[in-house]
């Protein structure tokens, strides 16, 4: 199960990605990302929760990745990443090794507490 949204008034894109995913699933999903994606400004916050996410292979976990990246790369300003307490270390050794920089929280609240505080530092 996956949900994307997209807040236009704060130019942001939420993705949450629950339980297992199947092949078609997946790429249903990186394009609905996509999608979403485009219907929001330039430097528009990223905010993807995947930390319920059970791949059906790692051809699936790459792909919803790539859909993670892709809209990143699309235009995307700050991009944060809801994670469990627990996996924060893993989360973070794996940003790192991967060379992109994402901001790891608890919640979407403290996402948004977040990308709220950057926007007004911009402005």
């Amino acid at each position: 199960m996956y949900e994307i949204r997209v807040n236009v008034n704060k130019n942001r894109l939420y993705m949450t990605v629950k339980g297992f995913m199947d092949f078609m699933e997946s790429k249903i999903f990186a394009n609905s990302v996509l999608q979403e994606a485009n219907k929001l400004k330039p430097g528009f916050g990223c905010v993807s929760d995947l930390s319920e996410f059970v791949p059906g292979n790692e051809e699936v976990r790459n792909i919803v990745m790539d859909a993670v990246h892709n809209a990143q790369n699309i235009g995307a300003g700050p991009a944060m990443r809801v994670v469990k307490q627990k996996d924060l270390l893993v989360e973070n050794q794996l940003s790192s090794s991967l060379g992109y920089g994402i901001t790891q929280v608890y919640s979407y609240e403290e996402a948004d507490k977040k990308l709220d505080g950057w926007l007004l530092l911009m402005n």
